[in-house]
C-alpha cells in the first residue's frame, strides 16, 4: 500500500538490517533495486549508501542533495550538529557518526558550505 517513495524507505530499512546482521551480500541487491527504482527519495539512498559503507556513493548523493532546491533545506539539517536532547538509537547513532564523516569530506564540506553554514553554539553547543 505505500508508494514508490514510502517502498524506498522500506528498502532502506531492510539493507541496514542485513547490514548490521552482516548479510551484506543479501542486503546489496536490495540496494541495487533501490537505486534503480527509489521514486526521487535520496534520503533512503543515502541511508542504504551508508549502511552499506559505500561512502563514495554516500559522498556524491549527499552533495546532489546539498545542491538540489527540493533536497537541501532536509540535508542541511540532517548536517546539523544538533546536541540538544541528542537521545539516539543505536542505528541512528551510527547514522549520523557517517554522516559526520561525509560532511568532513573536502568536496562535501565545500557543497555543505555553499548551501549553508553551521548553527551558533548557543543553539547548538559542542558535544
Amino acid at each position: 500500500m505505500a508508494s514508490e517513495f514510502g517502498r524506498a524507505f522500506v528498502a532502506k530499512v531492510r539493507v541496514c538490517a542485513l547490514s548490521a546482521l552482516g548479510r551484506k551480500a543479501e542486503a546489496e541487491p536490495v540496494a541495487a533495486a533501490l537505486l534503480a527504482k527509489s521514486g526521487g527519495n535520496s534520503d533512503a539512498v543515502l541511508g542504504a549508501q551508508v549502511c552499506l559503507g559505500q561512502t563514495d556513493a554516500a559522498a556524491k548523493t549527499l552533495i546532489a542533495q546539498l545542491a538540489s532546491e527540493d533536497d537541501r533545506s532536509d540535508a542541511l539539517f540532517a548536517l546539523q550538529p544538533f546536541l540538544l536532547a541528542d537521545r539516539d538509537t543505536p542505528n541512528r547513532a551510527r547514522e549520523r557518526a557517517a554522516l559526520r564523516a561525509l560532511k568532513a569530506r573536502p568536496a562535501v564540506k565545500a557543497a555543505y558550505l555553499k548551501a549553508g553554514r553551521d548553527l551558533p553554539p548557543a543553539v547548538s553547543p559542542p558535544r
